[in-house]
């Protein structure tokens, strides 16, 4: 249990931590004395449970009756910092079928979020600078078929060849 990368730690039918492993102490910052024993809630989900992202761990659990279930929340650290986790947990059961705990884990995903986060920036201003460059060649091109228009007032030849600008489907 402690080489794995990712917290593991065993929830029992009373609701309180019975094992973790020392990814779990390093990540949330307790030691063993301290998590052992403490309720489970006090570390998974948002501190208000009714914010969106609260993880209904009961329901989940009793939905998915001896499968696992797996989807994102948080883990609040010691120092009461919201960690982002890829969340899963498996009820275990006696071989007669009476629940006898729960073993979740749950990995850091603070640097995917992060990443994400940036790449949604990028991805804004990227959108930003075509709307912003799109709206510059259309105001060019408007520019332009105004000069070929004095110019042709003048009975002269219009400097500019805007025909790709004529057919419509060529213009956002």
């Amino acid at each position: 249990m402690n080489t794995m990368i990712n917290t593991l730690i065993l929830v029992g039918t009373d609701g309180q931590i019975v094992k973790a492993n020392r990814a779990a102490f390093d990540l949330l910052g307790y030691s063993e004395a301290e998590l052992i024993g403490m309720p489970f809630d006090d570390i998974i989900g948002p501190k208000n449970k009714e914010e969106e992202g609260g993880i209904e761990l009961e329901n989940r659990l009793k939905e998915a009756a001896g499968s696992t279930v797996s989807f994102e929340t948080t883990c609040r650290a010691k120092d009461g910092r919201e960690i982002p986790v890829s969340f899963s947990a498996s009820v275990m059961t006696y071989e007669e079928g009476r629940l006898q705990g729960i073993v979740c884990d749950a990995g850091d995903i603070t640097e995917r979020k992060k990443r994400k986060e940036d790449i949604r920036k990028h991805i804004t201003e990227l959108e930003q600078f075509n709307r912003l460059a799109v709206n510059r060649e259309l105001r060019m091109i408007e520019l332009k078929r105004e000069v070929n228009e004095l110019y042709e007032r003048l009975g002269e030849e219009p400097p500019y060849d805007l025909s790709f600008a004529d057919d419509k489907r060529n213009i956002v």
